[in-house]
């Protein structure tokens, strides 16, 4: 049996003619916040007869975030290469599969490994293909096209390819309800997001809800909503909210407003419930930055660091100048596509020194020591593909060369290196 039809007809029990994809449609039945996830759980517990464990999907989160927001689960599958490889090295019997996925990875928004602090790979490290969540072809742990063990799959390491850790460790930080173990909180409750938005409100005096609005950079019918327990909220609004307090933990705002309030108090610059500020005295500044930077007197740059320049949240500066920050926003663009050009044009070059000095120092040209020699680069609208590419043509470069004879350089190594 074909194993989509094993899946559809066995375990959903859907009797779909066509079977179910093993690409997104199986990550949604199974990983999502409908009852359909739990009931697929029930049924691969009653089929193998063992106990998944907690939690086998984001039904727990269902009370809270709106089921009808599009784009929760990732389209394809993503996975830590350095979890794969730990994994594949410890001895199982025949019949267990060598790898395991963490629930977190199928999340749209996920970006990195918890516990390696490392990027998350989306892509085989020698066809360069995207994968399905489950193959038909091969084992889980290894290629759906090329057979190639996903462990070599690109991946960026913090702190060791220019990537900042704690940068990573603030943005997993920020998802900590999404990922098991990351918060002693075990029940995530509607009605206490709501509560809590409301002593937000109240504290904010009697501007809280426009206040508030301006920081999330949503307008008020929404902030009343929330409020009201009327409805659920997407991740993206609650990644608005956490950005707009600059809260540590998303996890705050479904704990006791007092530590939500203590949070905001102490990091919160631009929303202070104890000390009423009125940021509308920034306004002409921030005015007459924007029109200096549309006349050409200034570099332009992305409303994030707008905002932060002036120590004001970037719905608060979309609200006021939403015109001028449209026609910055052009300008940021175009420049980024730039230096994309230039970029590209001295990338391969770049690739080819990197995969020089590696060899030269008789270190292997896998991706973090190519990147550690390339940490100084700025990769500012290259993606990895193109970084796959340029990668792959130093190394046969470089392999192919007549005088690597005559160098310090190590042993000829394979394309797949």
């Amino acid at each position: 049996m074909h194993p989509s039809k094993f899946i559809s007809d066995v375990v959903f029990q859907n009797n779909a003619s066509h079977g179910i994809g093993l690409g997104r449609d199986v990550a949604n039945f199974c990983n999502s916040l409908t009852a359909k996830s739990e009931i697929v759980t029930n049924r691969l517990e009653t089929i193998t007869g063992k106990k998944i464990g907690w939690p086998s999907s984001f039904v727990y989160l269902s009370d809270i975030l709106d089921r009808m927001a599009h784009g929760f689960i990732a389209k394809e599958k993503k996975w830590c290469a350095q979890c794969y490889r730990e994994s594949m090295e410890i001895k199982r019997p025949e019949s267990e599969a060598k790898v395991a996925d963490e629930l977190y990875w199928s999340l749209a928004i996920s970006q990195y490994c918890a516990k390696h602090l490392c990027s998350l790979s989306y892509c085989c490290g020698v066809c360069y293909q995207r994968q399905p969540f489950i193959s038909n072809k091969y084992e889980p742990g290894f290629c759906h096209y090329c057979g190639t063990s996903l462990t070599k799959a690109p991946h960026i390491i913090c702190d060791l390819d220019g990537h900042s850790q704690a940068e990573a460790e603030s943005y997993l930080a920020k998802m900590d309800i999404f990922i098991p173990g990351a918060t002693e909180i075990s029940q995530f409750d509607l009605k206490i997001l709501s509560r809590n938005l409301r002593g937000l409100v109240d504290k904010g005096g009697a501007d809280g809800l426009n206040t508030l609005a301006e920081c999330f950079g949503i307008n008020n019918m929404t902030l009343k909503d929330w409020c009201s327990y009327r409805h659920g909220v997407s991740v993206e609004s609650l990644a608005k909210i956490v950005d707009g307090l600059q809260l540590p933990r998303m996890s705050l705002l479904f704990g006791r407003l007092e530590d939500l309030l203590q949070s905001v108090g102490y990091l919160t610059k631009q929303f202070n419930f104890n000390v009423k500020k009125d940021l509308r005295v920034h306004l002409p500044d921030i005015s007459r930055y924007l029109n200096e930077t549309l006349a050409g007197k200034r570099e332009p740059e992305a409303r994030s660091e707008i905002a932060k320049k002036f120590g004001v949240s970037t719905g608060m500066l979309e609200n006021a100048f939403r015109e001028e920050l449209k026609s910055v926003s052009k300008l940021y663009e175009k420049l980024k596509m730039d230096r994309r050009k230039r970029i590209k044009s001295s990338l391969q070059y770049k690739m080819n020194l990197a995969v020089q000095r590696c060899a030269s120092k008789k270190r292997p040209l896998d991706w973090p020591h190519i990147m550690a020699e390339l940490k100084s680069t700025d990769f500012l609208g290259i993606s990895q593909r193109q970084l796959n590419l340029a990668k792959e043509k130093a190394i046969k470069r470089y392999c192919e060369s007549t005088r690597r004879g005559c160098s310090r350089n190590v042993p000829k190594q394979s394309r797949k290196t």
